[in-house]
């Protein structure tokens, strides 16, 4: 498969993904932003993101699950996530981000543990989508660089296989509350059946 072969291919799928709704123009914008002395950077800016929202997912999982909620510091991790789901175009993301908000706002756990399940939930489906993103972009980066004769160490095969190896991908075990559904909110569904 060739790199416009490869183009094309990276371009349906992101399209596919606004249609969707997953992602705004934002996405495509950072797409666009790769440059001469770094045509990485799309493919580099995912995994970032990916592996600041499970720190952020991870933390206010733990805040949570204390006994009293410190409001201010959720609001400040939501206004982090809320913030970088934005920049990046991950526009249903940033919508949950925005009903854990007005969750806090309230005061209210139960209405932030389920704004949290759903952040969770938009992570999931973000995840996998883009890593395929990824993929196809180091792919496509490869391969033109190949047709064109470029060597340099950006460019190599070793480099995307060193990206393929060491991509942060999820971990087999899961980051606390990340992929597991909220216990309290099982037990409470449960005993009001």
């Amino acid at each position: 498969m060739e790199g416009e072969e490869l183009n094309q291919q990276l371009l349906d799928l992101i399209k596919g993904l606004e249609q969707e709704g997953l992602v705004d123009d934002k996405f495509r914008l950072c797409h666009s932003l790769k440059e001469v002395s770094s045509p990485f950077f799309f493919a580099e800016l995912i995994p970032t993101f990916l592996t600041d929202v499970r720190t952020v997912v991870r933390d206010m999982t733990m805040a949570l699950d204390q006994s009293v909620v410190n409001y201010p510091d959720l609001y400040e991790h939501c206004i982090k996530l809320r913030g970088s789901a934005t920049c990046i175009g991950a526009c249903r993301l940033k919508m949950a981000c925005s009903n854990l908000r007005q969750a806090i706002d309230n005061k209210s756990k139960v209405g932030c543990l389920l704004a949290l399940n759903d952040i969770k939930h938009e992570y999931c489906s973000l995840q996998s989508k883009w890593d395929t993103v990824v993929q196809l972009g180091l792919l496509k980066e490869l391969m033109i660089r190949k047709c064109n004769g470029i060597r340099s160490v950006y460019f190599t095969e070793a480099y995307v296989f060193q990206q393929f190896c060491f991509y942060e991908a999820p971990s087999p075990t899961p980051t606390p509350g990340l992929n597991q559904p909220n216990e309290e909110l099982l037990n409470r569904n449960n005993a009001s059946k």
